[in-house]
């Protein structure tokens, strides 16, 4: 069975891969890693990878998973093997891309899956300006929609953990994690973190539940108690008005004493309000369990409406978070242009090698970019007549988790 981690970006040349190639051993009853064919890989000009035992295999146009299948594959042929390793192939590093042409800061750039071609403009710090301070403005804003990232990356996660514990669930069902190296580290912390909260706000509710099923379970063996000490003080009772009447018929022939009958009559008044003492304890303990229930059940409705509101304020935090990012990828635009009564008539084109040949195209700002490309920008100044807003289609598209 062969398993790998899916990405819409293509595995082009110089992606750095880490290919993991597991063993079952039936007499252990687990996996053995296979050091010798695992490790970390790239990819050769020729889109092409060497591996130890597999050989040569491409890659072109194959997502990991697949690619994890025809490795594992071909290790079963060449080792003749009964059934198939397990083999997983992961991304470690895509290769930079170049932003080249008239841009501030033209350069070398760490690529992150599902870039645009006005992302990647970000990076080398927007159109080229003589303004310093439109300079400033661009590498703020771009850093503020980082900021932004993160928090709804955050949020993204805090919301599946209030969604599992409003669910009542076990575990939390994260979202799937980012493929980028970076994103995914931060992405693995947050979780962890989120993780902890959840552990620890359901053990203080099953400490909580586990007190009060106690406390009732003690009231309840108090009632039992209470009941076989009534049903004493009624067979004494019983008895001690069966031994009354029969002494009152001897004072009233004479035979026995009046005294006699007094201390049977004080006697079963005793058994009297020592039965009644013991009803109304019975009574008060079982007022206890009531209380005591709606206690345990009061917890779980407080709970539950604590949780939604933190869902509530989640929501609404990640909703706002999308409009801030879509504000600010709008003033990012709108910031490349000139202010000097022309604005700059933008061109983008990207160079991409593809089976070893380059291949230009024209582009704009929101193609997304592949690994290795080299995004150009090029502009020239037109006077300014009605300048329609600059936008963006995925302004509000959430992070990828």
């Amino acid at each position: 069975m062969t398993a790998g981690a899916s990405s819409a970006e293509e595995l082009v040349a110089n992606t750095k891969l880490r290919l993991t190639v597991l063993q079952w051993q039936p007499v252990k009853g687990d996996f053995s890693r296979w050091d010798e064919l695992s490790g970390e890989f790239s990819v050769s000009t020729k889109e092409s990878l060497t591996l130890p035992v597999a050989g040569s295999i491409s890659v072109a146009g194959k997502e990991p998973d697949v690619l994890a299948a025809e490795i594992a594959t071909l290790i079963q042929m060449k080792l003749g093997l009964v059934a198939a390793p397990s083999t997983r192939v992961e991304v470690v590093e895509y290769p930079p891309i170049y932003v080249a042409g008239d841009v501030a800061e033209p350069g070398e750039y760490k690529y992150r899956p599902g870039m645009t071609v006005v992302q990647a403009l970000a990076l080398g710090g927007g159109i080229y300006r003589t303004s310093n301070r439109a300079k400033k403005d661009d590498i703020q804003v771009t850093g503020e929609l980082r900021g932004y990232q993160i928090e709804m990356l955050g949020a993204q996660i805090r919301i599946a953990r209030l969604e599992a514990e409003l669910a009542g669930a076990t575990s939390i069902a994260f979202p799937k994690p980012p493929l980028d190296v970076e994103d995914a580290a931060l992405v693995a912390q947050m979780r962890t973190q989120e993780e902890l909260v959840f552990a620890s706000r359901a053990n203080e509710l099953q400490r909580q539940t586990k007190s009060l099923d106690e406390l009732r379970g003690l009231l309840q063996g108090e009632i039992s108690t209470l009941q076989q000490k009534i049903e004493i003080s009624e067979k004494s009772i019983a008895t001690a008005e069966k031994e009354l009447r029969g002494v009152e018929i001897l004072v009233g022939k004479g035979i026995a004493l009046a005294s006699r009958q007094s201390d049977l009559e004080r006697g079963v008044a005793s058994y009297q309000s020592e039965r009644l003492d013991q009803a109304t304890e019975m009574m008060r303990a079982r007022q206890s369990i009531t209380e005591t229930t709606r206690s345990l059940e009061g917890l779980v409705d407080k709970r539950r409406t604590e949780v939604s509101l933190e869902l509530q304020t989640e929501r609404g935090r990640l909703d706002l978070l999308k409009v801030k990012m879509g504000v600010g990828r709008e003033m990012l635009l709108d910031s490349m242009s000139t202010s000097d009564g022309s604005e700059q008539d933008v061109t983008f084109s990207i160079l991409r090698v593809k089976g070893g040949l380059p291949n230009q195209f024209p582009a704009t700002e929101t193609t997304i970019v592949q690994p290795g490309d080299v995004v150009t920008a090029s502009t020239s100044n037109v006077p300014v007549v009605a300048r329609p807003e600059a936008g963006i289609a995925s302004s509000t598209s959430e992070p990828a988790l």
